[in-house]
């Protein structure tokens, strides 16, 4: 009886053991169970929220006309995207077309080429503000295909009603193939010039590549301009001539006027505006 009992125990403790062993096993998880989060992991992995910033900027659609987008709204801005040049109030002096190969924002830029030897030395637009302004401030883009570095080159001119006859201008120019702001006034009749001031700012136009020319002048104390090509500072604090004197402005852009001696001449302008104080 006793070696009965004592089997019977030996039996009992095995199956104890068993189910211990059975039980540990069950209690171990697999590595994958341990991951959990594998499913959220992988969506943030796929991109699944960037892929709906992306919907959302595609549905956003394209950015808005240079012009449109300006802010505070200049006096005057045109991005030469729409209309004609007369329907976007310019007056136009030589031959100045509106171009879709060349362009500083989309889709078109005004374009213009004097020929070598042509007798017209000019290929504008300009636009009158028939005020006379305390302060000016241009900034436009200006890419200049082709050009005779030896000779002047007027980009942009801001000319104002002289009292008594004539003009007095302000503005950017390229000459010896840098960046220079004119200033000078002319008689009326076609007389001898009154004034006649360049400053050279030292900073290289690009060729077949676009420069941001900015330039600012002040017709009040303490007489002012300045001049930044690409953001840089090409001119700062120069002092106004004395003899230049403002009046009712006109802005002129283009191919102002090329030096008779110059050979041929291409240019294209953009995204130019104008800010009247």
């Amino acid at each position: 009886m006793s070696e009965w009992r004592a089997l019977v125990a030996g039996v009992a403790a095995l199956l104890v053991g068993g189910c211990s062993l059975l039980v540990s096993t069950d209690g171990l998880s697999s590595p994958a169970a341990d991951a959990g989060p594998i499913g959220d992991g992988g969506i943030d992995a796929t991109g699944a929220e960037g892929g709906v910033d992306a919907a959302a900027d595609a549905d956003a659609g394209p950015p808005p006309p240079f012009c449109a987008s300006r802010s505070p709204t200049p006096t005057f801005c045109a991005d030469f995207d729409t209309g004609t040049l007369t329907q976007q109030t310019f007056e136009v002096a030589g031959t100045p077309t509106l171009d879709t190969t060349q362009f500083k924002s989309p889709s078109r830029s005004l374009a213009c080429v004097i020929e070598s030897g042509a007798t017209i030395r000019f290929c504008s637009v300009s636009h009158g503000f028939g005020t006379t302004p305390s302060s000016v401030a241009v900034a436009f883009q200006a890419r200049l295909d082709e050009f005779d570095p030896k000779h002047g080159v007027e980009m942009a001119t801001f000319r104002m009603a002289r009292a008594g006859g004539g003009s007095c201008n302000v503005g950017a120019a390229i000459r010896d193939g840098e960046w220079v702001f004119d200033q000078y006034c002319e008689s009326g009749g076609g007389g001898a010039a009154l004034l006649n001031v360049t400053t050279r700012s030292n900073i290289a136009a690009a060729v077949a590549g676009w420069n941001n020319v900015a330039f600012t002048v002040s017709f009040v104390a303490p007489r002012l301009l300045s001049m930044t090509i690409d953001g840089q500072k090409a001119l700062d604090a120069i002092p106004l001539d004395p003899a230049m004197a403002a009046g009712s402005g006109t802005i002129k852009v283009g191919l102002v006027y090329v030096q008779v001696a110059a050979g041929r001449a291409r240019a294209h302008i953009d995204d130019l505006t104008v800010d009247l104080r």
